[in-house]
């Protein structure tokens, strides 16, 4: 739930309409490329979590003794 609302407000290019405007062309790139940076290394991070996450949590219900 963090990482979606982490990645939600790097979610900018819909922000970025005024400063398309006003901005030079490199600092646009820039700016783009930092964006796409970052949200790539939140989904690498989400995915790596994620994915560990769901593993433990199945180990853990799987080690917990049953009352039947």
């Amino acid at each position: 739930m963090v990482l979606e609302k982490i990645t939600n407000t790097l979610n900018l290019h819909s922000h970025m309409e005024d400063f398309d405007e006003t901005a030079p062309e490199h600092l646009k790139g820039m700016l783009t490329s930092e964006i796409d940076t970052i949200r790539n290394a939140m989904q690498i991070v989400k995915m790596f979590l994620g994915e560990t996450m769901v593993a433990g949590l199945k180990l853990i219900q799987e080690l917990e003794p049953k009352d039947n």
